[in-house]
């Protein structure tokens, strides 16, 4: 009773990686600053430097890669959709939870590409720039680079006021959407 408690340090978790802007979180009290998507080590790194002395001797969580290799039951390739060694390795060899969330993401995908379909035949840029930049971030978070890189595209076009090209980046995407739901079903 007779020690001070600590303040629980306040860390900023924001997409804005833009200069200044971590600066700025410092400013209004925050103790730290982390960019999305967030990764696994940058989160554990971020939480033991915060964490009180007498919680460092807790084990690690994490397994390291050479133990996720066990847990794959097919192959990675150079052309796979997904990096599957690191994205189990960031939900710790939990395949199980790994293959619900895909599914669950290809399922919201799939709302999102019809969606953007309707939006760009009415000429609606907001619903289609707002799509995108959705699925981008979701497909960063499951290492689905090209269907991110993709929904970037897309969304930078209609960022750009050019709706004319969003059906021919919309399509892009959409095989995107479909190499990742082919390789989804042999996961």
């Amino acid at each position: 009773l007779g020690k001070s408690r600590r303040r629980t340090p306040i860390i900023a978790m924001t997409g804005h990686a833009i200069q200044g802007f971590k600066e700025r979180c410092f400013e209004v009290g925050m103790d730290d600053f982390l960019t999305k998507p967030v990764k696994r080590d940058d989160l554990t790194t971020m939480v033991k430097k915060w964490i009180s002395p007498c919680c460092e001797d807790v084990a690690p969580v994490m397994t390291g890669a050479q133990s996720m290799k066990s847990v794959l039951s097919m192959p990675e390739d150079d052309h796979s959709p997904i990096n599957v060694e690191q994205i189990l390795e960031e939900f710790d060899g939990d395949k199980e939870f790994l293959k619900k969330l895909i599914k669950e993401f290809m399922d919201k995908v799939k709302e999102q590409i019809g969606c953007m379909k309707k939006a760009v035949s009415e000429g609606n840029a907001q619903v289609v720039k707002e799509e995108a930049h959705s699925i981008k971030g979701g497909a960063s978070n499951l290492t689905a680079m090209d269907l991110s890189k993709s929904a970037l595209d897309l969304e930078r076009i209609v960022n750009a006021g050019l709706m004319e090209g969003s059906l021919e980046a919309l399509v892009r995407l959409e095989q995107e959407y479909e190499k990742l739901a082919a390789f989804a079903r042999r996961f």
